[in-house]
């Protein structure tokens, strides 16, 4: 009984979508050693080449398939129209939401799907992409759990792998997140 209920579950599983509504980060690395600040900021975006999406653009349908996104139709229809700017497809777009906040979307231009990337559940994001490259460079602030302990910049990088974000490595220095 146990057999046939786990290979139904896996079977249920392999059967997920190619573009999750959440696209969570894996929490696993691609390399085995940790990464240093100055080897993420300085990762070459060359080095992860993505072909370019040559078909027909498709956009977000906000009254169909990608309906939970309609309160933000305008801007994620204004970062799809703009094209790719990450990994061949996909528009990166944030939304602001509120003050110090902002939440991260990826539309696929190929499909006209959209997912909200989450980014350890932090809200105040900066992204970096190329429309030509798979890799997608990472920081945010982390708010001490003490309110009088240490802010800490935490920094990680991504790649676009088989369907969703693999982590390259992260690295967390204290204090404010430097600037460029």
């Amino acid at each position: 009984m146990r057999v046939w209920l786990l290979a139904i579950v896996l079977a249920l599983a392999a059967c997920g979508s190619p573009l999750p509504r959440s696209a969570a980060p894996a929490t696993t690395t691609a390399t085995g050693a940790a990464p240093s600040v100055d080897q993420l900021r300085a990762a070459d975006f060359s080095a992860y080449p993505a072909a370019a999406f040559t078909g027909m653009r498709r956009t977000p349908d906000f009254n169909g398939a990608q309906r939970e996104f309609r309160t933000y139709r305008t801007a994620l229809s204004d970062g799809a129209a703009r094209g790719p700017n990450f990994a061949g497809r996909f528009a990166l777009v944030q939304i602001g939401c509120g003050a110090g906040c902002n939440e991260t979307y990826q539309v696929d231009l190929s499909t006209g799907g959209v997912a909200e990337i989450h980014f350890a559940g932090e809200t105040a994001v900066e992204i970096e992409s190329r429309p030509d490259s798979a890799l997608l460079k990472a920081r945010w602030f982390v708010s001490p759990a003490d309110p009088n302990g240490q802010w800490r910049c935490h920094f990680e990088n991504y790649l676009w792998r088989d369907g969703r974000l693999v982590s390259l490595g992260q690295a967390v220095i204290d204090g404010a997140c430097p600037d460029g």
